[in-house]
């Protein structure tokens, strides 16, 4: 059996730890309803968020949607106008002749244009000719280059697509 100061030891403890449970019950109730009331301005944030993004993408189909310029319709009669308010009056409309332009133009010479057929220079460009020598190719005989190099050029022809057939 247990002695009687440790039982008295133990019931100071479990005192202490149910004081302690209290308090924390009342901190919970205290958190949850702080949470609830977070919770509810959230939603209350998110609907607003969502109305206001409904209503600026509606304006932006208004101002910059197809057509937009067809449905800004100003009635002319109504607005003031800014001479008027001065006290200025409006200059009268001088009809002022329209000159006929007449003219031929020549057809543009492309005669020394670039065209598919490359560039065309005469004897007097130099031409310079550099050989770069690979020792991997350089390995292989040339009748496998050739062989290998059209095998190579035929599989991406047919990877690509454009292959017929």
């Amino acid at each position: 059996m247990p002695s009687t100061a440790g039982t008295a030891e133990l019931r100071r403890e479990n005192a202490h730890l149910a004081d302690r449970l209290g308090t924390a019950t009342a901190h919970l109730g205290t958190v949850t309803a702080h949470l609830d009331t977070v919770t509810t301005a959230y939603e209350t944030l998110k609907a607003d968020y969502a109305s206001l993004k409904d209503q600026l993408d509606w304006f932006k189909r208004q101002l910059f949607g197809r057509h937009s310029e067809k449905r800004l319709e100003y009635d002319l009669t109504e607005q003031a106008s800014l001479f008027e308010q001065l006290g200025v009056e409006d200059a009268p409309a001088s009809e002022v002749p329209a000159e006929e332009i007449s003219y031929r133009r020549r057809r543009k010479c492309r005669g020394g244009a670039v065209n598919d057929s490359g560039l065309r220079f005469d004897e007097s460009v130099p031409v310079t000719t550099i050989e770069v020598k690979d020792a991997a190719v350089e390995a292989i005989p040339e009748s496998e280059r050739v062989a290998r190099s059209a095998r190579r050029w035929s599989a991406s022809w047919r990877r690509s697509g454009r292959a017929t057939g």
